[in-house]
């Protein structure tokens, strides 16, 4: 991890973006009898009900844009995941003069909130399109969004999320034909905050084992 991303990761820690206390996730909707997670990566901005500043968006969506320079991606369009995503999204829109779409959300047949298709932007089909969300999981809302732009015959450049939490999200896509890449794998993140010195090896210890048994218990669900 160079000294940008270690610098961030303790303004995150800091700001109370990365939290340790049970939290539920989307997977829990469909398997409420999953365990909950020991932490919570909380990358939203306080109207949405996280406590990411603008100055922490004005630090994360340049190595996001180095991330997105560096794999050499091409494409036309920027997209960010409803809610969490626009941020990143836009400012890396204005930087890299690169066209904004916007998606919605929508209320489902079971009563919970996905990702609905394009509300505003400019578009035509077989354009390539990034997706930029704030973190990858199980990748359900990463699925939600890409049927959408694929139903206006758009070309998933690829999906770019601050933090991978290594819980089989990123293999689903990848098995599925799209690119992911992420600023950093949760692991290397926790292992350097308690190399730190900001959690505890018990907190990281109980990270690590829950990432790699909700990990092994997704692979289990996915179609063979």
């Amino acid at each position: 991890m160079d000294e940008r991303l270690e610098q961030l990761a303790l303004e995150l820690f800091e700001a109370g973006a990365i939290e340790f206390k049970p939290s539920k996730f989307k997977i829990h909707e469909q398997y409420p009898d999953f365990p909950l997670s020991p932490n919570k990566i909380n990358l939203r901005m306080p109207d949405n009900g996280g406590k990411l500043t603008p100055a922490l968006v004005e630090k994360i969506f340049p190595l996001m844009q180095r991330k997105a320079v560096l794999a050499s991606l091409r494409f036309n369009l920027i997209v960010g995941l409803p809610r969490a995503g626009e941020p990143f999204a836009e400012a890396l829109s204005y930087n890299m003069s690169k066209a904004l779409l916007r998606m919605s959300k929508k209320d489902g047949v079971d009563g919970q909130r996905r990702v609905g298709g394009i509300i505003s932007g400019n578009f035509k089909a077989e354009q390539r399109v990034l997706a930029v969300d704030d973190v990858v999981s199980q990748a359900t809302t990463k699925l939600e969004a890409i049927r959408e732009l694929e139903k206006v015959n758009l070309i998933i450049a690829a999906l770019l999320v601050a933090v991978d939490r290594e819980e089989g999200g990123s293999e689903c896509l990848q098995s599925l034909g799209y690119k992911v890449f992420s600023l950093y794998n949760l692991s290397e993140l926790l292992i350097f905050l308690f190399e730190a010195g900001k959690i505890t090896l018990g907190q990281l210890e109980d990270s690590l084992a829950y990432s790699k048994e909700i990990k092994k218990l997704f692979i289990q669900t996915l179609p063979a």
